[in-house]
């Protein structure tokens, strides 16, 4: 994956499989906290190939200064940091990826709890991410990850 975050006026591009371990890494040496500005399918290749179509705005590393050029490109990107718990999406299920990430707990754990393989945990994971797991699935992943789902309509 490509990752986009901002920080003090400063853009990282940067390649990761894990991109929340690789944020996670990068924020803890940061007084305040990152924007993560896009995340989007790629590779190590692709990575290099933006490091040097935007090498008149580096700073150092794989920082870059924040141009306009850099925020178009951004924009004409397939985002899909909302897979990854970032965003202002407004999807049901992201609470479920969220409260994974922040769980720290293996797929092997939430499997042990309960009584199922870490394939099928892995298969409920992806369901709640791409919005198409059943309510009973969502009320069994939240109690491995010992929290409660609830589901209730409110009137307006």
């Amino acid at each position: 994956m490509i990752y986009f975050i901002r920080f003090n006026g400063f853009v990282k591009i940067g390649f990761s499989n894990n991109p929340n371990k690789r944020i996670a890494s990068l924020q803890v040496g940061l007084p305040i906290e990152v924007e993560v500005l896009n995340i989007s399918k790629g590779s190590r290749a692709d990575e290099k190939s933006l490091h040097k179509l935007f090498i008149n705005s580096k700073a150092k590393g794989e920082w870059f200064e924040f141009t306009d050029d850099i925020k178009e490109y951004i924009k004409s990107l397939n985002d899909i940091k909302w897979k990854f718990g970032y965003g202002e999406q407004e999807k049901v299920t992201m609470p479920i990826r969220r409260m994974y990430i922040d769980s720290g707990m293996t797929y092997e754990v939430i499997a042990d709890n309960l009584g199922v393989t870490k394939g099928a945990v892995q298969k409920m994971i992806g369901r709640a991410t791409n919005g198409s797991i059943t309510i009973h699935k969502l009320t069994d992943l939240a109690e491995g990850m010992n929290h409660r789902f609830e589901y209730r309509f409110v009137a307006k």
